[in-house]
């Protein structure tokens, strides 16, 4: 009980301070110039996200985000699909996510990571 009501602080926590919020929209293509922190909290989207993100919280399922920079990716949902070219740190409380990225400027070229939830798969591709 204790978990789930932490939970529900850092998810209203991160909705708070969102500049961007994705509560019903199906697909979207977003310009992180304009609001670099970004949420969704729903799930069955796609989304575009255009130039570096501050920060991208995912609260539904069943999302895929095609991302070119983020520099915090968090996954409270559950098996959603997300290709980065640039990602920093991936923290995912959630199960079955699909993380892809290029590249980062964590240590050692990857992101630093917190995995939580089961059944994630986190890849590097060229």
């Amino acid at each position: 009980m204790r978990l789930v009501a932490a939970l529900a602080i850092i998810l209203a926590a991160q909705v708070a301070r969102a500049d961007k919020t994705f509560t019903s929209e199906k697909s979207a293509t977003w310009d992180c110039s304009k609001d670099g922190s970004v949420t969704i909290t729903h799930g069955n989207g796609k989304y575009t996200f255009k130039g570096t993100c501050k920060d991208i919280t995912i609260n539904g399922g069943h999302n895929t985000l095609a991302v070119e920079g983020v520099t915090t990716l968090t996954i409270n949902g559950a098996s959603n699909a997300i290709t980065a070219d640039s990602v920093d740190t991936i923290t995912i409380t959630g199960a079955e996510n699909k993380i892809s990225w290029k590249k980062s400027g964590g240590p050692g070229g990857k992101p630093t990571m917190t995995a939580l939830g089961q059944n994630n798969k986190l890849t590097q591709t060229k």
